[in-house]
């Protein structure tokens, strides 16, 4: 393959950086190229906690994209990075609930238990990130994992259950509000209530 041979030409260019820090593992793991990304961690296992400008591991790009086998192979390599932030102070978690790749979630969960309730800089836990992507499927996982990240604000005062009204999900919103039922009265920072989100945003359903 040709990446084995561009790394026995020269096994630092498995260490290169582009004009936003990232490696070439960040590269296979983002497009998923498992193999690749073996490759590259045999000839740079450093890399497996390189970050990028922004502060992404390989691993944050892994989740993002959904990219479970990679995910697994970073996982074991480097199990730390499960709890790495970004610049935002996003995990790779937060990444996979956003994004509702609930597979990927729940490795992560499994190798840091601790990461499902685990808030960025704005205060948001991974069950706020899926609530307010409506992807009810991961956060029944991390319910399960956190039951407490139902009750947690955000900087601004939101609850999950309020991102999961103001989206319109009423899949999530009833999966929250069945786990929490006290939080369907919880203002927040500016005294609205989820049902007020809900209604605000005109989703009668809700």
């Amino acid at each position: 393959e040709e990446v084995v041979r561009l790394l026995a030409a020269d096994p630092q260019a498995a260490t290169a950086r582009d004009s936003d820090g990232a490696t070439p593992l960040h590269v296979a793991a983002l497009n998923g190229r498992v193999e690749v990304a073996s490759l590259l961690l045999a000839a740079a296992p450093s890399t497996a906690t390189a970050v990028e400008l922004d502060g992404a591991t390989p691993l944050h790009l892994a989740a993002w994209e959904g990219q479970q086998a990679v995910v697994a192979l970073l996982l074991a390599a480097a199990p730390g990075t499960a709890a790495a932030t970004d610049s935002a102070g996003a995990l790779p978690l937060h990444m996979a609930a956003r994004e509702g790749h609930e597979a990927v979630a729940r490795l992560l969960v499994q190798t840091a238990p601790v990461t499902a309730l685990a808030a960025d800089l704005e205060g948001a836990t991974p069950l706020h990130y899926a609530a307010w992507a409506g992807h009810a499927g991961v956060a029944g996982l991390l319910l399960a994992a956190a039951h407490a990240a139902a009750w947690t604000p955000d900087r601004k005062g939101c609850l999950p259950l309020h991102y999961a009204a103001q989206g319109g999900c009423l899949a999530a919103v009833r999966q929250l509000a069945a786990a929490a039922p006290g939080t369907a009265c919880t203002a927040n920072g500016s005294g609205r209530t989820p049902l007020m989100a809900a209604i605000s945003k005109r989703h009668g359903a809700v």
